[in-house]
C-alpha cells in the first residue's frame, strides 16, 4: 500500500482533484478515455477522487441509488460525451460509438464512490451492492445523460442512440467485463478502507 494514502484528508483530496478538475467532466469519449488511461495506475489519485466525490454535498439528500449514480456519473462524464458513448466495447449493428465498459478505472471509481456514499446511510445496504447492479446503474446514468443532451441541444437521436433502450435491458449475467471490473473495484475499495482505518 502506498504510504501516501495514510496522509490523505478531505482537504488534501480536494487539492489533488483540483489539479485535474479542468478535465472533468470529460466532454468527449476521447477525453474520457485519456482520463481513464492517465489514472489507471495511480491508486493514490483514484482514492482521492472517490473520497472527494463521495463527500459532495449534493449527494447528501439523494434518496435513490439511481439518482446518486446519475450525479456521480455527471462528475466525470458530461452529457455531450455520454451521448457519444455506448456501453459495450464493440460495435453493435449500426452503433459505431466507442464503448464505456472498457474504461475499467472510471467505472470502478463510479462504483466505489456510490458504495462509499451509500455506506454513510446504510452500511448493510452498501455491502449488498453488486457489480451487475453497479453496471446497470452506470448504464442508466449514461442513457439518461444522453437523453438530456439531445433534449437540451434539440439533437435528434441517431441509429446508435436508438439502441440504448435495448442495451439497458441487457443481461446481468457475470461476464468477462464484470469480472475485470469487480477486480478493479476490489482494489480501490481496499485502498479506501485502508485509508479509513488509518484516519479513524
Amino acid at each position: 500500500m502506498n504510504t501516501k494514502l495514510e496522509h490523505i484528508s478531505q482537504q488534501y483530496c480536494a487539492s489533488v482533484v483540483g489539479e485535474i478538475s479542468e478535465s472533468l467532466p470529460a466532454t468527449t469519449p476521447a477525453a474520457l478515455a485519456a482520463f481513464d488511461k492517465a489514472i489507471e495506475n495511480n491508486i493514490h489519485l483514484q482514492v482521492c477522487l472517490v473520497k472527494f466525490f463521495a463527500n459532495s454535498h449534493c449527494l447528501e439528500t439523494v434518496k435513490t441509488m439511481n439518482k446518486a449514480m446519475s450525479l456521480i456519473f455527471g462528475f466525470v462524464v458530461a452529457d455531450s460525451a455520454a451521448n457519444k458513448l455506448q456501453w459495450k466495447g464493440s460495435c453493435r449493428g449500426k452503433d459505431k460509438r466507442p464503448g464505456l465498459s472498457p474504461l475499467l478505472t472510471v467505472n470502478a471509481i463510479l462504483g466505489v464512490t456510490l458504495t462509499t456514499c451509500w455506506a454513510k446511510r446504510s452500511e448493510m445496504e452498501a455491502k449488498s451492492i453488486t457489480v451487475p447492479q453497479i453496471v446497470s446503474l452506470i448504464k442508466k446514468a449514461r442513457t439518461a445523460a444522453g437523453v438530456r443532451h439531445r433534449a437540451d441541444s434539440c439533437e435528434a437521436a441517431d441509429s446508435g442512440n436508438s439502441s440504448d433502450e435495448a442495451e439497458g435491458r441487457g443481461s446481468n449475467t457475470p461476464s468477462q467485463s464484470h469480472i475485470a471490473l469487480s477486480a478493479r473495484i476490489k482494489l480501490i475499495m481496499e485502498a479506501v478502507r485502508h485509508l479509513e482505518k488509518k484516519t479513524s
